[in-house]
Parts: C-alpha cells; sequence; structure tokens
C-alpha cells in the first residue's frame, strides 16, 4: 500500500462490529446457539430501529489500543461524525490524535480524503449497496470499520453471523442514559453493546476485545447524538477536497491472517 494511505486505511474507523462472508446476510436470523432470548430479543429490536430508518447520524467517541515500540500500551482516541442514507449514501469525517480523514459514499464510488497527507483517492465499488460496498472494501483492501454493521441493511444479522454466546448482564448506565448491557463471544473476539432501554433501543456504547491478539487490545467507542430523521441531501456526500491535494491509488492487499477490525471475524 502506498505509504500515503496507511493512515487512511487505519483511520476509517467510522462505524460496528462483524464483516460477515458476502451473502451471509440474506433470509430473516434465528437467534445464535448459546444467546440468551432476552440479550437477542434486545439486539433483535436495536437493529429493526436502525434498519427501518431511511436516514440517519450519529456521533462517536473511539478509542483503539495499540503498543508503542517498548511495549507499552498506548490509546489514541478520535471522533467520527457520521451520517447515512439507505441505501446508497455514506459520509463521515474522522477526528483524532493521529487521523484526519473524511470518507464519502455515494452512488458507486467511495472517496477518501487524508488531510494529514494532502492526498485523496477515488474507488469505484458497488452501486447503491453499502452492504456490498463494505464487503468490496474488506475484500479488495482489508479496510474495516468497526461500527459498520450499524450501516447495513440488517444490522442484526450482520452483528450475529459468528456469534458463539450471548448473555444480559443487567441495566447499566452509559453517560447517565440507562442501557441494557449485553455481551457476545466469538471465536477470535469478545464484544459488549450497550442499548438504550426505552421506545428508542439505540446503541450507546460498544467494546470489542480482540483476544487472540497480543496483549488483547481493545477497541471501544460511545455514541451520542442520534438522530433517526437527519437531512440528508445529495451534496452531504459530495466529496470536498481542498486545492492542491494529490491524487493516489488505493493498493490491493492479499489474504491477512489478522482479523478484521471489527466483529466480523472473516470474510
Amino acid at each position: 500500500m502506498l505509504p500515503a494511505f496507511r493512515l487512511i486505511v487505519r483511520a476509517l474507523g467510522i462505524a460496528l462490529l462483524l464483516a460477515p462472508i458476502a451473502g451471509a446476510r440474506q433470509g430473516a436470523p434465528s437467534a445464535p446457539p448459546g444467546v440468551d432470548p432476552k440479550a437477542d430479543a434486545i439486539l433483535r429490536s436495536m437493529g429493526r430501529t436502525l434498519a427501518a430508518a431511511k436516514t440517519f447520524s450519529f456521533e462517536a467517541s473511539e478509542t483503539s489500543d495499540t503498543f508503542s515500540r517498548s511495549g507499552q500500551k498506548i490509546q489514541p482516541g478520535k471522533t467520527v461524525k457520521a451520517l447515512v442514507r439507505r441505501p446508497g449514501s455514506i459520509s463521515a469525517v474522522v477526528n483524532g490524535d493521529v487521523e484526519n480523514i473524511a470518507y464519502y459514499y455515494r452512488g458507486k464510488t467511495v472517496t477518501i480524503v487524508n488531510n494529514l497527507e494532502h492526498v485523496y483517492a477515488v474507488q469505484d465499488v458497488p452501486p447503491d449497496n453499502a452492504d456490498a460496498m463494505f464487503d468490496f472494501l474488506a475484500d479488495r483492501f482489508r479496510i474495516t470499520a468497526p461500527l459498520s454493521d450499524l450501516m447495513f441493511a440488517d444490522p442484526y444479522q450482520a452483528m450475529t453471523v459468528h456469534v458463539r454466546g450471548g448473555e444480559y448482564l443487567g441495566l447499566h448506565a452509559v453517560d447517565g442514559t440507562k442501557c441494557h448491557h449485553l455481551a457476545f463471544r466469538q471465536d477470535a473476539i469478545d464484544w459488549q453493546i450497550w442499548i438504550e432501554e426505552g421506545s428508542q433501543p439505540l446503541p450507546r456504547k460498544v467494546v470489542i476485545t480482540y483476544k487472540d491478539l497480543p496483549g488483547a487490545p481493545q477497541f471501544t467507542a460511545v455514541l451520542q447524538k442520534w438522530d433517526l430523521t437527519s437531512a440528508a441531501p445529495d451534496a452531504a456526500f459530495e466529496a470536498k477536497i481542498p486545492e492542491g491535494y494529490k491524487r493516489v491509488d488505493l493498493q490491493p492487499v492479499g489474504p491477512t491472517t489478522q482479523p478484521a477490525s471489527d466483529t466480523r471475524e472473516s470474510r
């Protein structure tokens, strides 16, 4: 991959969880074996709420464990502002300790603008289908996003494809909001999600633990400012490329033994 785009690939943490094999999300899903029926029902309700929204937006504060050269665990942070218009328009702005990225998907292209490196890329992707777009970027370029499952047509099915067990942990608060705290297990990762209690079961916090990686690093996101009726004009999904930025190409990469940066373990 071109050095200028290493940061772009690393910075596409815009949004949740699993990366199932393309096509695995078709059909009406049943509860995975080993999952507490109460936990399954709450997660399913969250999925229906997001699937029914024609447009929605949210903000997230994220941290991801990394390791210094000395082996010390370091936790850089970032904020994400995301806007979705189904079926095929997404924008996200990512600002953090080590990144400043803007991401636009509309129709049949994805544009990524790296404001630290002053470069941008435009990539053809499957048209008007966010599910296929995310699968394409992961398969071809190993670009994944820990919160992307929230943007899939069926978030519940996307999130549960590799689940091996799950439990309900009780009502716990996130920034003063009462939430159902759920915990799920997969082969390579464990993940937790806090879903708001009440008539709008929206995700308020996500923690993913990569238990098969040295040091068991974690990804954490706190989600807020949900709007399920967001204005989403065409202009919101059109890339703004500053003058003087250089266009570069995303470089395809081969198979990797690293798990995806989300709870979808493999494709």
